[in-house]
Order: structure tokens, then C-alpha cells, then sequence
């Protein structure tokens, strides 16, 4: 029957378009198939934009964000670690690199662009190893790839990861001794994710890493995986947590619930702050 009425919905959009109604009806009679329905119509859509469909899906996500969370899942970057400032990556590139190392080198080296390649984006996703980077993002300062200065550059990789932040590894264990399932979706690559800074993907039951499955958030192949691997009933069950707003509505837009952690906004404490209320709010048991 539900996919009697999608394949309508797909052919006789206007038709069914006013009378969309019926089906949200529908809905409330047969919670037990929303996660079902959501996921079915997610794959059209993705196949094809469609208005209706697309009206469809969000309706459901809406229902689908009533449901109990039971998993919940950290970024890295700015959430679990306490990143060095800025100033002092650069203060340490000039230590490595001569005093002409500047802020805008630090961009350009960390984010090369070689023949409209993003080659940061490739790194992020596994497409390229960490030595191939690291020749990149010299050649692009302008030094040799020199074996020290490809040393040089991974420990600056590395530095700039900084310490993780204990309050979310302390949440992370109080999460898991009242039975919450926890993991990490991170952006993130071969040097930094093997840091002090990323402490968290020991204290989780699952950690996924762009580099590991060749996508990176925004996508939705990355909230797909992270679904599959935590293996939640349905995505409106997993709390999703992150410092980029463009990831957390992603996530939200493939049913996810999520949260906005402000940690550039507010600085690290304000943000566990307000997610340490969020949580509450939510009724999670912390």
C-alpha cells in the first residue's frame, strides 16, 4: 500500500498535491511505518526533484522527530577537542617555516587548490594519502618537499588539533552508563584524526571518519552510513551534534535530530552549556 501511493504520487503530482491531507491522515494512523515511509521517499527524491515528494518527506521528518532519542553522535573539530588558536598555529608555523609565515599561508597550505582540484576535499575523503598532501600543501607555500618539512607541516597538522575537551569525554561515559548509544561522524583525515585532540573515537561505541568512508558531511551519504552503522530504528532517534550549522541542518534534512554546538559563537564552556540544557530539554538522562 505505501508504495502504491508514492508511485501515484510520483505520476499524477497534481492530483495528489491537493490532497495531501489524506495522506498525513494516514500517517497518524500508522506511526510504526513513518521510519519505513521516510527512508522509501528519501531515495525518490534523490532520484528525482519532485515538489510533492519532496512535501512528503518533510512531513514525515517531522513525525519522524517525535521519536525518543537513544543515540547520540559528537563531531570532533570544535565539539570534542579544544582547537589551538589560530594565532598560535601561526606562531608555530613561523618556528617551522621562517617568520614570513602568515595567516593567509597557513590557508593556502592547508587548503591547496592544484589544477582546480580541492585537494584538502580529497584528503578529507580518503582519495589521496597523507604524503601526497603534504607535497601539495608545501608545493602550494612554496617550499620543498623536503622530508623535514613534510614532518614540520604534520606536526603543525597535528598541534593545531589541540587537547580534547573533557566535559564531552565525561558526557560521552555518562551517556553510555545510562545505556545511550554514542559515536563520532567527523570530517577529518589520516593526521588529524590520529591525534590527542581526537581522544573521543576511544570513548564512543562507533567512530566514522570522512577519510575512512570516502564522504564528508554536508552529504547525505555520510548521515546514510552513520545510520547504518549505529543501526538506530529510525533516524529521528539519533541526537546529532555539531559546530557547523551547514552539517546539522543536513542532518535534520535526512531526519536526524540535531544541534547547533556554538562553540566559535560562544567559546567551549557557553556551548557545553547550552547543550548540556538542550539535553534536558529532550528528557536525555546525563
Amino acid at each position: 500500500m505505501p508504495l502504491f501511493i508514492l508511485y501515484a504520487a510520483f505520476y499524477f503530482q497534481e492530483k495528489v498535491a491537493s490532497k495531501l491531507f489524506l495522506i498525513h491522515a494516514m500517517f497518524s494512523l500508522l506511526p510504526s511505518l513513518v521510519s519505513i515511509w521516510a527512508s522509501t521517499i528519501e531515495i525518490l527524491c534523490n532520484l528525482q526533484y519532485n515538489f510533492v515528494l519532496h512535501n512528503l518527506y518533510i512531513q514525515l521528518l517531522l513525525t519522524n522527530h517525535m521519536s525518543k532519542i537513544t543515540h547520540v553522535c559528537f563531531d570532533i573539530g570544535g565539539v570534542a577537542n579544544r582547537e589551538l588558536p589560530r594565532e598560535q598555529v601561526v606562531s608555530r608555523g613561523q618556528e617551522y617555516f621562517g617568520q614570513d609565515f602568515s595567516g593567509e599561508k597557513l590557508r593556502e597550505m592547508m587548503f591547496p587548490i592544484i589544477a582546480k582540484a580541492d585537494i584538502w576535499r580529497e584528503f578529507q575523503n580518503g582519495m589521496i594519502p597523507a604524503q601526497r598532501y603534504l607535497e601539495f600543501s608545501l608545493y602550494t607555500g612554496g617550499f620543498a618537499p623536503s622530508d623535514q618539512n613534510k614532518n614540520n607541516l604534520r606536526q603543525l597538522l597535528e598541534e593545531w588539533c589541540g587537547a580534547p575537551y573533557q566535559p564531552i569525554l565525561d558526557l560521552v561515559d555518562d551517556l553510555k552508563r545510562n545505556s545511550y548509544h554514542t559515536s563520532v561522524l567527523s570530517n577529518n583525515n589520516e593526521i588529524m584524526y590520529n591525534t590527542p585532540g581526537a581522544e573521543i573515537k576511544n570513548r564512543v561505541d562507533v567512530s566514522l571518519s570522512s577519510h575512512e568512508i570516502l564522504v564528508s558531511k554536508p552529504y547525505w551519504q555520510a548521515f546514510a552510513i552513520l545510520r547504518g552503522k549505529v543501526k538506530a530504528d529510525s533516524p529521528g532517534q539519533v541526537l546529532f551534534i555539531d559546530n557547523k550549522t551547514e552539517n546539522t541542518e543536513a542532518a535534520q534534512s535526512c531526519g536526524l535530530q540535531a544541534f547547533h554546538f556554538r562553540s566559535k559563537e560562544l567559546g567551549m564552556d557557553t556551548a557545553f552549556a547550552e547543550l548540556m540544557e538542550e539535553l534536558k530539554r529532550k528528557g536525555i538522562r546525563v
